[in-house]
């Protein structure tokens, strides 16, 4: 490298543009007006054609090509060439020029012939890069001439070099310093606004709050304009659309958007757990196959970035970002989004923890309310009272359908046990650790039914001054027990439709879809099919009703069961009201037996009942007199309806009978878990020591007299 220089080499005129430039080219500080001052000055003192600077890093064999006043070209970098395969690394090794020309370079440096030869060069000057205090790499002049620079140019353009090298140098380190305070400032930025998020995340229990304040943020860090938080919903196994913000203000992407696991766009960050950035490129090419990339692309949404949200180990969700813009997502915007997508997964967690919570409070309490009612509700029965054929049927079909989950239609007059029926098959299915609801549609005013099932929201109607979660609600995981379903208003009966097709119901005052998970069964004593023909019931709720239907037969059908209701009765309400009967007179039982009972079971109750008010004694004494006109009098005229009920003259005699049927039926079997003492609800000696008191004895260990 030339240090000094010899006045009769130099022109005077080379010697005051070399000043000039010398003078210009120190006034630039910024990297990107210093290559376009080189441009506009070197031409005043070098020929060339084209002007190519070089510079090279060492320790981490990067380098870099810059073209100095071509715009087009003038930030253009590459890794090694053309160091390694040009005259540029040649010079920077060895710290001399070296001029070439286009044969040279054909023969030496093959790769980048091509360009030289597209540029029509025919010879080259390639002078070091160089301050005191390190090689910085090369300026290489490229002319249209042959053999267009002599031994004076080279040493001319080593001088230009040099006060190029300076330069360069400085710019070089104005722009690191300058790029430590951006990313200092731009640093400081990203920690107050995580700060702000973190404080935003702590603070916040509603989602809806938490995105509209961190989009702001992320639109001013990342220049994100789409903001949106999608959850996973493990029970249906996909995705939810729950908030967007969208500063272009279209609503056409809203909240309720439902995608499946098989989404390339969602699903992909959701299983990688890693971002996954979007370029316009791969936006239009996915918009061809999936509808959410084309409904984001139509509302212009140009590069998009779809972060996880992991929680506890456990992803929960995925934040979505979108650029209006074709910039894509540089690798500190998605560090940055990872670190606030971090603080979101906090707050949604503890969000959705929050809610749940709050939904199973609320349902604690509803169910509470509930059973406080049903507890102040009388019962008809602790247990199925009977022994004839056709309850023994119906039992049989309560045992095959408990278990199935299917709808259960409830047929029957009216007090012939239908809620018991329903209370039975819930106790015997999957769901008896949960809730049994009743709903009597006949009970509740048409306007206040769809509330009562569906719930409403606060401010859904005049009166609605709080959230109220409805019957459907209440019983997830359980049973519904719909009664008196044939007198459901028309206009609710489809959207009660809905709910039984769909699984999902809508709260009054709302539009957002609820799953529920409870199985119905119905009850009515109307003629459901006479209803349809008249169009007062639906014919395809029907269809889904009648799924399994179950018909109980009136107590005038089964009078066999009359004897076992009775005494059950008796001893219910004598133990309530403290009174002491032990005789059932033969006549009374008869009466009772061949009595119509079109009140059925809750008729004969309501009957006991009385009787055992009205009876002094220790015989019951039943009166008659109120029953129906003309029922009285026909009473001891009519025929027992079944005569295969044998005549009971004491309560004992009753009690052998009943004992000996039941150990036919065990084929003679006492103990174990399908003997007779089972059935009975007895323990094994208290039944041998009945038999023996009653003198039966077991003849060969099963036939019985």
């Amino acid at each position: 490298m030339m240090n000094d220089f010899d006045e009769d080499l130099v022109s005077s005129r080379q010697l005051e543009a070399l000043l000039k430039v010398s003078r210009t080219i120190a006034a630039h500080q910024e990297f990107g007006a210093l290559l376009d001052a080189l441009g506009l000055f070197l031409h005043q003192v070098v020929e060339y054609d084209h002007v190519v600077l070089l510079l090279y890093d060492a320790d981490t064999d990067e380098a870099w090509i810059y073209y100095p006043g071509s715009c087009e070209e003038r930030l253009s970098k590459v890794r090694a060439f053309p160091f390694v395969d040009g005259p540029g690394f040649w010079v920077w090794k060895h710290q001399e020029p070296a001029i070439a020309t286009i044969e040279d370079i054909e023969r030496y440096y093959a790769k980048i012939f091509p360009k030289r030869r597209s540029q029509e060069v025919k010879s080259s000057c390639t002078v070091p890069l160089t301050t005191v205090r390190r090689r910085l790499g090369a300026l290489e002049f490229l002319s249209t001439k042959a053999n267009a620079y002599t031994p004076e140019d080279v040493r001319f353009m080593q001088l230009v070099a040099a006060q190029v090298a300076t330069s360069v140098d400085n710019a070089l380190v104005y722009e690191r310093v300058k790029a430590s305070e951006d990313n200092l400032a731009r640093e400081r930025d990203h920690l107050r606004t995580l700060l702000e998020v973190t404080n935003t995340a702590v603070s916040q229990l509603e989602p809806e709050k938490l995105i509209e304040e961190i989009s702001g943020q992320i639109e001013r860090l990342a220049g994100a304009e789409y903001c949106a938080l999608v959850v996973y919903r493990p029970a249906e196994n996909d995705f939810r659309w729950e908030i967007v913000r969208f500063s272009r203000g279209d609503d056409q992407v809203k909240p309720g958007r439902v995608v499946s696991m098989s989404d390339p766009v969602i699903a992909r960050a959701f299983r990688q757990r890693k971002p996954c950035t979007f370029s316009y490129e791969e936006m239009e090419e996915l918009s061809k196959c999936n509808d959410l990339m084309d409904s984001l692309r139509r509302q212009g949404i140009r590069s998009l970035c779809v972060l996880p949200l992991i929680s506890h180990d456990a992803t929960i969700g995925v934040l979505t970002v979108g650029h209006l813009s074709l910039d894509d997502f540089c690798e500190e915007d998605v560090r940055f989004l990872g670190e606030i997508a971090g603080q979101v997964s906090m707050s949604l967690s503890n969000t959705l923890a929050y809610r749940e919570i709050r939904q199973l409070r609320d349902k604690l309490n509803s169910e509470k309310l509930y059973l406080e009612e049903e507890i102040r509700e009388q019962h008809n029965f602790d247990e199925i009272i009977g022994e004839s054929e056709k309850l023994h049927q119906v039992l049989e079909q309560v045992e095959l359908v408990a278990d199935s989950d299917s709808t259960v239609l409830i047929l029957g007059d009216t007090g012939t046990g239908k809620e018991l029926i329903a209370r039975t098959i819930h106790n015997l299915s999957s769901r008896k650790s949960h809730t049994l609801v009743k709903v009597n549609c006949a009970a509740i005013p048409a306007g206040l039914l769809e509330s009562d099932l569906f719930g409403h929201e606060k401010g859904a109607f005049t009166g609605a001054t709080s959230q109220k979660i409805g019957r459907f609600e209440l019983a997830h995981q359980g049973t519904i027990f719909l009664d008196e379903i044939g007198d459901i208003p028309l206009e609710l009966q489809s959207k009660l439709l809905r709910a039984l097709q769909e699984r999902e119901i809508e709260r009054l005052g709302s539009t957002r879809p609820i799953r529920v998970d409870a199985r119905v069964i119905a009850a009515t004593n109307r003629d459901l099919q006479q209803m349809i023909a008249d169009r007062q019931f639906r014919s395809d709720l029907y269809y889904r009703l009648n799924v399994f239907p179950i018909y109980i037969p009136p107590l005038r059908e089964r009078p066999e069961d009359i004897p076992f209701l009775v005494r059950y009765f008796v001893k219910k309400y004598a133990r309530k009201i403290k009174r002491d009967i032990k005789i059932i007179p033969s006549d009374t039982m008869n009466a009772l037996m061949r009595m119509p009972w079109p009140g059925n079971i809750r008729e004969l109750e309501h009957l006991i009942e009385r009787a055992v008010i009205v009876s002094r004694g220790s015989s019951l004494q039943v009166p008659l007199e109120p029953l129906s006109p003309g029922v009285v009098a026909n009473v001891c005229e009519r025929p027992l309806a079944a005569p295969s009920v044998p005549k009971v003259t004491t309560l004992e005699r009753m009690e052998r009978e009943h004992i000996l049927r039941v150990l036919r039926d065990t084929n003679g079997i006492v103990g174990g878990p399908r003997g007779a003492a089972v059935h009975l609800g007895l323990k094994r000696t208290t039944l041998l020591s009945k038999m023996k008191r009653l003198g039966i004895a077991r003849e060969n260990g099963s036939a019985f007299s």
